[in-house]
Parts: C-alpha cells; structure tokens; sequence
C-alpha cells in the first residue's frame, strides 16, 4: 500500500514538474476567445489579455524597439547572467533590481525611452500605437 501511494505521489510530482516547466514567468500568454462567457455550457477557457514581452540577454532589451497600444502590459524578463534594471529617461518609471530569471510588469500608458541604470549602454523604447 506504501509503495503504491509512493509511485502515486512521484506520479504526481513528475506530472507537475513537466506542467510547470513548460510556461515560464513572463512567457507571452496567447489570445483566446470567451467563448465560455458567451456559451454558459461551453468548457473554453476564458479570454485572457496578450501581454507583450521584452527579453533581456547579452546585455540588451529585445526587441530594442517595441509598439504597443495604450494600456497594453509589458513584461521585462531578464534571462542574462546578471541583473539589470528598467528606469526611463525621464526618471519618472523604474523597476527594483531584475535578478536573473525575474520578471518586471508595466502597464504602458504612454510612451516611454528607458535604459538599464546598472549598464547605461542598454536602451530602449516602448512607443503607443497612434
């Protein structure tokens, strides 16, 4: 019986570990239609926003240049081998430190040129869709 729930569990733990290392934090989410609000019966899963992503590695944000519409969320995710950090020119937007494999969230409403103040080399721009 021990044995049995034993292979159960290391089951489980194997399933769960494949799930979890299929999606990282700060993976773009796909689009999906609400067909599950529209279709009470229906077992489509709900509309869930696409959220822009801006890789950092070898010590650059890519893409250099990213267009978004107002309000669209964007996604810092730093898979460089040291930390960096998201601080506009203006100063008026900026992240705490972005450790290796870290995310950081924003919420463009306007258009904002940024650079990583720990390596000012590093630049970037988010522009607003007209």
């Amino acid at each position: 019986m021990k044995t049995q729930n034993l292979g159960r569990a290391t089951g489980f733990t194997i399933l769960l570990f494949l799930a979890c290392s299929c999606v990282q934090k700060g993976d773009s989410i796909p689009e999906t239609s609400d067909t599950a609000a529209e279709n009470p019966g229906s077992t489509a899963p709900p509309t869930v926003a696409k959220a822009d992503t801006i890789l950092i590695r070898q010590m650059k944000f890519n893409p250099q240049e990213l267009h978004v519409n107002k309000g669209a969320t964007v996604i810092f995710v730093n898979k460089d081998v040291v930390a960096h950090d998201v601080t506009s020119k203006d100063k008026k937007t900026y992240s705490d430190t972005i450790k290796v494999n870290q995310s950081w969230t924003w919420v463009a409403n306007d258009s904002m040129s940024y650079y990583c103040s720990i390596h000012p080399t590093m630049l970037g721009k988010v522009l607003i869709n007209p």
